[in-house]
């Protein structure tokens, strides 16, 4: 038998007759490997053990090894003289019929060796095809497992996509309501700036009212202690008090009094003695209320520097039938009095 024949035999012997050739008829191990874990290692020793069984002397005892097994087998024997229809009918249902072609290829007649040698390429042909089909299945079915992994990413990634989507939704709704609440601060901010700088203004002017009437208080203390000062030093002093006293005397013993003019002094009290001539109804700047809906004096008169713009504007709208008159510090209110005084006299 040709050494090309034997070696097509061996590669398609099952694993374990082949370790089973090597431990029989002590065919040489490759280096690091043992007989007992030949199994373990098959895939890669195999090569090397087919090219250890195919050297002289080994070539011989695994022709020998398989005679022997034919030789047990009547099946085996009984496949030489036969027609070569006969022994495909007869191997068709064989899975590995190498038995069957050792038996062949080993007989001494030549019709035999020609059927071994037509059997062994119809089972690689069949083996090859079967390999092909097989892998065919592998790869149909390594698609289809990746159509249906593909199907799955896509619907992941739909999910992925709208959950992104939302996500943006709701970072697109994040933001609006925090430029919503941004803008409304910002407006806010300015409402309060500009009440802020209404009160310091407003503080401000308060201030400035207060030192001038802290001024003009002291002018008016001046003024009055001068005036102590004068009468106490004129000799005619006690004669002119005599004179205006009598007057008054005389006055009082009348049966009826004159009525003082009724006058309505909004914003506070203010110590001048000159109000004795008016019966003055004082008004704070809190209680203007009062003044809207009682209209019984013959005259008002407001202290502008003690209310606000909003009250001042309240009053001018509220009275604009009454007679009212507007003084913006106590001097002018001094000066008004006193030419009324001048005019009744």
């Amino acid at each position: 038998m040709e050494i090309n024949i034997w070696e097509k035999i061996l590669k398609i012997i099952p694993d374990s007759e082949l370790i089973n050739v090597v431990k029989q008829t002590n065919i040489p191990i490759p280096p690091g490997f043992r007989a007992d874990s030949l199994h373990r290692h098959i895939n890669t020793i195999r090569p090397r053990l087919i090219h250890n069984i195919l050297k002289d002397l080994s070539f011989f005892k695994s022709i020998l090894y398989f005679e022997l097994q034919v030789s047990e087998n009547e099946e085996c024997e009984n496949i030489r003289g036969k027609k070569r229809e006969e022994i495909l009918s007869e191997v068709k249902e064989v899975e590995n019929p190498y038995l069957f072609i050792i038996s062949l290829l080993t007989s001494l007649d030549e019709e035999d060796q020609k059927n071994g040698e037509f059997l062994l390429n119809e089972y690689e042909n069949r083996k090859n095809k079967q390999s092909v089909y097989e892998k065919s299945i592998v790869i149909e079915e390594k698609e289809r497992a990746n159509s249906k992994k593909t199907e799955e990413l896509k619907k992941e990634l739909e999910k992925k996509n709208k959950k992104i989507h939302q996500l943006e939704q709701n970072l697109a709704n994040i933001k609006n309501s925090f430029n919503q609440e941004c803008s409304k601060w910002a407006k806010e901010r300015k409402k309060l700036q500009t009440e802020k700088n209404e009160i310091a203004k407003e503080t401000q002017e308060k201030e400035t009212l207060i030192e001038k009437m802290k001024k003009e208080l002291e002018q008016m203390q001046e003024t009055l202690s001068s005036c102590k000062r004068e009468v106490e030093t004129t000799p005619a002093s006690n004669e002119i008090i005599q004179k205006v006293v009598e007057p008054q005397k005389e006055e009082e013993q009348e049966p009826e009094q004159k009525q003082l003019p009724r006058v309505a002094l909004i914003g506070r009290e203010v110590p001048l003695p000159i109000l004795v001539q008016y019966d003055v109804t004082v008004i704070q700047s809190n209680e203007i209320d009062q003044i809207i809906n009682d209209h019984d004096y013959g005259e008002i008169w407001i202290l502008t520097f003690e209310l606000t713009r909003l009250q001042l504007f309240k009053l001018r709208t509220h009275l604009r039938e009454q007679r009212v008159i507007e003084f913006h510090n106590i001097k002018e209110l001094e000066l008004y009095i006193h030419q009324e005084r001048r005019v009744s006299i």
